[in-house]
């Protein structure tokens, strides 16, 4: 799954970057993509669960 999600953002992103950059410009593009990626981090650090394990405690 992971493996599809990364292939699927591969692949659009460029894709984003020039339709938003056809519409408005480059800047705005940047900046969209910038929104989009934290948008993304913050979903990962609510929603994905952490599975490393923590040390014992004393």
């Amino acid at each position: 799954m992971w493996r599809l999600v990364s292939d699927i953002g591969q692949a659009g992103g460029p894709l984003v970057v020039a339709a938003a950059a056809g519409l408005v410009s480059l800047a705005f593009a940047s900046a969209l993509l910038g929104v989009v990626g934290l948008g993304g981090a913050v979903f990962l650090a609510r929603f994905v669960p952490e599975t490393r394990a923590r040390p014992a405690e004393p």
